[in-house]
């Protein structure tokens, strides 16, 4: 594979998407070959999964393996044919979400930690992104960007969304544990201003890809176009 996998990860309403979708948007304005995914999501499958893991209630063991099936029918039908094709490929959501959510979610202990890093190993076809953003808010912010959310768009809390904080903590707790033990992580203090996470993502992603096969005009790459 020649391409480039950035992923974005991060406990909810902490800006994965805002942030996966302007570095997308920038590349993209600069010809730079490249998608943008989510997971779950993007597939038929994903979608379906998506719609299932937020609504219906289950046991976390299935749905532990329900994330596992949409994952890896994402990256067999558009991330690794996107890499293939020497692409940068960003996605909202990677196998780090489904270990510090899933784990956090067990009510099992007989070493779930490592059954779910195993089952995504396979689940992502042993990817390992290039570049992983892991966008950092307290569980307080949390709590005050959903609930500026649900107000401005007259929803309801989801699954995750209505879980205590408590369990957000348990999240928060297993993505810096992944951060302290995987070199492509970087975190990212996502309390900044928008505009100040995405320059801290810009600088970082131009020095991870420098000198890989896809090259582009550097200066075109300024916050103002973002």
């Amino acid at each position: 594979m020649n391409g480039f996998l950035v992923t974005f990860e991060g406990i909810d309403c902490a800006g994965k998407s805002t942030q996966a979708n302007r570095l997308y948007t920038l590349l993209r304005d600069a010809n730079v070959p490249c998608l943008l995914v989510r997971n779950p999501g993007d597939t038929n499958l994903g979608c379906k999964v998506r719609h299932m893991v937020k609504h219906d209630h289950m046991q976390p063991t299935s749905r532990m393996f329900l994330f596992a099936a949409a994952l890896n029918d994402l990256c067999k039908r558009r991330i690794k044919p996107a890499l293939d094709e020497g692409k940068i490929v960003i996605c909202d959501r990677y196998t780090d979400s489904s270990f510090a959510y899933q784990v956090a979610d067990a009510e099992e202990d007989f070493g779930y930690e490592m059954f779910v890093e195993n089952v995504n190993r396979h689940a992502s076809m042993n990817m390992i992104p290039d570049i992983t953003f892991l966008l950092d808010i307290p569980e307080d912010e949390m709590r005050r960007r959903l609930g500026m959310r649900m107000d401005e768009q007259m929803g309801k809390e989801d699954i995750f969304e209505s879980k205590s904080n408590t369990f957000f903590k348990k999240v928060r707790e297993n993505y810096a544990y992944l951060a302290s033990t995987n070199d492509n992580i970087e975190k990212i203090d996502a309390t900044a201003s928008r505009d100040d996470v995405a320059q801290q993502i810009c600088d970082v992603f131009l020095q991870k890809h420098n000198g890989r096969a896809i090259q582009w005009n550097k200066p075109t790459l300024m916050l103002e176009k973002m």
